[in-house]
């Protein structure tokens, strides 16, 4: 009987967390949040601090020096 009760118990949580966790969704998205633009210029900076970076350069010569031994 002891284990019915915590699988119920346990269902319960799990319902009340999903319900929790919905409704914290539906008020953060209510909000008007410019996340798409941000997003935007932080990936733009980001690609070009990879591109700039030496191990770009290396990779990228290594790639050229195996087609050319080929």
């Amino acid at each position: 009987m002891m284990h019915v009760s915590m699988m119920l118990l346990g269902c319960a949580a799990l319902l009340g967390g999903s319900l929790l966790s919905i409704s914290l969704l539906i008020i953060t998205f209510r909000k008007e949040i410019h996340i798409f633009a941000n997003c935007q210029f932080f990936l733009l900076s980001y690609l070009t601090l990879i591109l700039q970076s030496p191990f770009f350069d290396s990779a990228k010569n290594y790639y050229r020096s195996q087609l050319t031994q080929q």
